[in-house]
């Protein structure tokens, strides 16, 4: 059974992590995506309405603080869900969905991929050959992503949301929960119009037609 704690006397060597297979997680987080996506750009939203922004100049801080409200806004959405389990980190919180499926919620470089300081925790969790006993989890058989968020060339507000399955710096997969894809256009069927007699065709006088009258 996925989820469980039997795993949890081996090593590394002995258990593989399992490296994010997006068949798998994507029926698991897909009830969620429209909530996920949310966390995001209401954080995003806060820091953005926040009178005191203009006031820092570097773009960590920036990010910083966006993280920060992400993970409230995280907390709030999903801290009284029974299927999502928060997992408590260093600055910084994973969400478990169904026993199955851990996320880490950071803000995407230009891949898309999370980035931070290499910490063992932070290389454990993206890496499928990790030390289990580095992860915060403590389940070594549960496959975690990342969902990240990226801005639009202003950087004035969130421009895609995706969820991302890594091995490392490998980017394995990716799909977004925002925007969704548009629905295929019904392109509806143009009613034949019947080809008209010559009868029928009212003929307007040209200027030509009209001097000839005239003389």
């Amino acid at each position: 059974m996925r989820g469980s704690n039997r795993y949890l006397g081996t090593t590394s060597e002995e258990r593989p992590m399992p490296k994010p297979r997006e068949g798998y997680v994507r029926p698991i987080l897909r009830p969620y995506e429209e909530r996920i996506a949310g966390v995001f750009l209401h954080a995003w939203d806060q820091w953005f309405r926040s009178p005191g922004r203009k006031t820092f100049t570097y773009r960590r801080v920036r990010a910083c603080c966006v993280h920060e409200l992400i993970v409230k806004e995280a907390r709030k959405e999903f801290g009284r869900d029974r299927d999502v389990r928060i997992i408590e980190g260093q600055e910084t919180i994973y969400l478990m969905f169904k026993n199955a499926v851990v996320l880490r919620l950071k803000k995407g470089d230009s891949r898309g991929l999370g980035h931070n300081n290499e910490t063992q925790t932070s290389l454990a969790f993206i890496s499928a050959d990790a030390d289990i006993h580095v992860l915060p989890l403590g389940l070594p058989d549960v496959e975690r992503v990342e969902i990240t968020y990226q801005l639009n060339v202003l950087e004035m507000k969130i421009e895609e949301v995706l969820v991302i399955g890594r091995d490392g710096a490998v980017r394995l997969w990716s799909y977004g929960i925002y925007p969704r894809a548009a629905a295929p256009v019904t392109v509806l069927p143009v009613k034949r119009t019947t080809v008209a007699r010559p009868d029928d065709v009212l003929k307007i006088p040209s200027r030509r037609d009209d001097k000839k009258d005239a003389s």
